[in-house]
């Protein structure tokens, strides 16, 4: 079976495809569970010291040890939940802003993109690439999209909304998967 498609990426879905890539994905796992020690520790660090600053400045001689374990165990959890909910909204910020520079324009080129069943065949006014299948390290399935990685940072990025229908949506992810090595597979549940 081929495939033909001749679209241009917008860029919330250059910057969909980045928050994914970056923070959503499954195999992102460590990323995230680091990101919040390493948030947890850092706002620790500082009301910590804020505190005892403050408390110094005061010249208290009591020990405010109850309040400052109180206020980290009140603010650590919030402040850690705010910053781990926001990253994603930051990833996709920093690409919309990536994609405006002129030297980035050519990320949103109107592209060709041939899938068949030797790889895939994609062409932009500058360039044209040819892949086989066994290059294709990881898929993975979002809400909206179809993901077809060549290393850990860069896809085919195959938006849903070039299909008519459901069934041509499904047809086109079992194609996918019939080419793609199992263990390269990703379903993502409803990113």
């Amino acid at each position: 079976m081929d495939y033909h498609f001749k679209y241009s990426l917008t860029g919330d879905e250059f910057a969909e495809f980045n928050a994914y890539t970056v923070w959503g994905a499954p195999w992102q796992k460590k990323t995230r569970f680091n990101f919040v020690i390493r948030t947890v520790l850092y706002a620790g660090i500082s009301m910590a010291a804020t505190l005892i600053l403050l408390d110094k400045i005061r010249n208290k001689n009591e020990n405010n040890t109850t309040v400052l374990l109180i206020t980290l165990l009140i603010f650590l959890p919030l402040l850690s939940s705010i910053a781990y909910y926001q990253e994603p909204f930051n990833i996709k910020r920093r690409s919309r802003k990536l994609v405006v520079k002129e030297d980035n324009s050519h990320i949103l080129n109107e592209t060709e993109l041939e899938i068949n069943d030797e790889g895939l065949i994609k062409s932009d006014k500058e360039s044209r690439l040819q892949q086989k299948w066994s290059s294709i390290i990881r898929y993975a399935v979002t809400k909206n999209f179809f993901y077809l990685y060549t290393n850990s940072i860069q896809a085919y990025v195959i938006p849903k909304r070039l299909f008519s229908t459901q069934k041509d949506i499904e047809e086109f992810d079992k194609f996918l998967t019939s080419k793609v090595s199992l263990t390269s597979s990703f379903r993502s549940m409803g990113i």
